[in-house]
């Protein structure tokens, strides 16, 4: 005889899981620890009605507070780098419209300009050239220069290293453009975590600014 025996019941669920995990949306603002840190003193103020900035302020004005690390409270170098912080969402956020030739366009207003300089010789006082890359006499530049000729000169090292390059194809304007973006995005990744350091990003938020306004203008996600 055969006997079948009823499935159990499913426990009965008494009531809600319930998950309160605070994190940060920008990890290169806050880490996970500081997230934590943070986290529930926000959610205190809020439970207490304290629900304004000056609020949040206030209570990390004492050193003894667990907010008090995450503030600039040299009144100095806070209001230079918000007033930077400001000049950065003001060039970020006004652009230009503009028509020519049948051509629309869309740019930011402010644009910074690079000007290179490249100045090997001014005029000598005879109405000849000085070669400003040139040791001056008696110095241990000059005296090693004339020391031998075994070593090369600053003319026949950058002639080696031009004749080095030759027969190579000229670097495109996408392919530099995307090795400095790289190279600011490894600065980025390199000092993610000092802008947990309230001096740190009171000097250097401009900086992390104008990397993501490069980045947006060339319309890369690195």
């Amino acid at each position: 005889m055969t006997m079948v025996t009823d499935p159990p019941a499913p426990t009965a669920v008494t009531g809600r899981i319930s998950i309160r995990e605070y994190f940060s949306a920008q990890n290169d603002l806050y880490t996970k620890t500081d997230a934590k840190r943070i986290g529930p003193e926000l959610h205190r103020l809020a439970a207490e009605g304290k629900t304004k900035l000056k609020d949040v302020v206030d209570t990390a004005r004492p050193e003894a507070s667990l907010l008090h690390r995450y503030f600039e409270w040299n009144d100095r170098r806070a209001a230079e780098g918000f007033r930077q912080l400001q000049a950065g969402r003001m060039t970020r956020t006004i652009r230009v419209y503009r028509v020519s030739g049948g051509q629309e366009s869309r740019e930011p207003a402010f644009r910074p300009i690079t000007v290179k300089v490249v100045a090997n010789q001014q005029p000598a006082p005879g109405g000849g050239a000085v070669d400003l890359a040139a040791p001056a006499p008696g110095s241990r530049r000059a005296e090693t220069a004339n020391r031998g000729s075994c070593a090369p000169s600053p003319v026949s090292a950058g002639s080696e290293a031009a004749n080095g390059k030759r027969g190579r194809p000229r670097e495109s304007d996408e392919a530099v453009i995307a090795r400095a973006l790289e190279s600011l995005a490894d600065w980025e990744r390199t000092y993610r975590a000092e802008r947990a350091l309230p001096a740190f990003e009171a000097v250097f938020a401009p900086v992390f600014a104008a990397i993501a306004e490069a980045r947006a203008r060339d319309g890369a996600t690195i």
